[in-house]
């Protein structure tokens, strides 16, 4: 009896979005990632952070679910992005929630939801590893 599998998607590598922050993913194969993320804007910006991420390793080479975590070291927030890995354009598409620590009072404003759009990037690095 012959076995088939699908075959695996590269997630790994450097991908940036459509403000220039930057993304280094290496995927297990097994269906996590790990990695780092430095962000373009804001405070944090030219810093990098880990992020822990989780993506179906049995989806082959269609689109594929993606969605992986930074915690703000510091800065007493969380983001999450969660979406579609696209081998056909080489791009994540995913939207992303950042929820910042505050009062209960505050609470309505602590939640900011975005989108970003990753490309495979293979040029410099822009930010320092």
């Amino acid at each position: 009896m012959t076995m088939t599998t699908k075959p695996s998607i590269s997630l790994s590598g450097r991908w940036r979005n459509q403000l220039g922050s930057l993304l280094e993913l290496e995927g297990d194969g097994d269906g996590g990632i790990h990695g780092k993320f430095c962000n373009s804007v804001g405070s944090e910006a030219g810093r990098w952070q880990p992020l822990r991420g989780w993506y179906d390793p049995s989806a082959g080479q269609g689109s594929n679910v993606i969605g992986f975590v930074v915690d703000w070291t510091g800065l007493h927030c969380i983001t999450a992005w969660s979406g579609q890995y696209r081998p056909g354009t080489d791009t994540i598409s995913a939207t992303w929630t950042m929820t910042t620590a505050c009062e209960a009072d505050d609470e309505w404003k602590a939640t900011v939801v975005g989108h970003d759009v990753f490309h495979r990037d293979d040029g410099p690095e822009g930010a320092d590893s």
